[in-house]
């Protein structure tokens, strides 16, 4: 019996092949989430996605661009729905990447007592006395923050 067009529209367009795929992908950006350095506040992972033509080679470039809107699609799905701010980056040098975002939590009150702390002294250089200077803060109110001169 040959197969008819009706039946090959009602196939099932499950996509296998790239499932396993995308796993892998998953499970290596989890692993890399892990192993950020994780900071007060914001923390943004910039990750280069593959090159789907290295990995997919059995595929037209038409076909290739569907797989990768699905692809890039359910990797992106995967991690919004797990609670992370995800971008995506497209640049013809650089090559597709995701940047993913989550805040960290930590306890404000010691944050606090260590910003006091640095507020009450002053910085020794040497015969000198120069003000202390904070970097970036790591969230919104210590930016606005000013260093008391005693």
């Amino acid at each position: 019996m040959s197969i008819s067009a009706k039946d090959a529209s009602k196939k099932d367009i499950s996509f296998k092949d790239i499932k396993v795929h995308i796993e892998q992908e998953l499970k290596i950006i989890d692993e890399r989430i892990m192993a950020y350095p994780v900071i007060p506040g914001q923390n943004t992972l910039e990750y280069p996605l593959p090159n789907l033509e290295s990995i997919l080679n059995n595929y037209t470039q038409e076909s290739l661009s569907d797989l990768k809107i699905i692809y890039y699609g359910k990797i992106i799905t995967s991690l919004r729905d797990r609670g992370f701010i995800v971008a995506f980056h497209n640049d013809k040098n650089t090559g597709d990447m995701l940047l993913i975002s989550w805040e960290s939590e930590f306890d404000t009150k010691d944050f606090d007592k260590c910003l006091s702390a640095i507020k009450d002294v002053k910085l020794m250089q040497g015969e000198k006395t120069i003000d202390f200077k904070m970097g970036k803060a790591p969230y919104e109110r210590l930016k606005n923050s000013q260093i008391k001169k005693q």
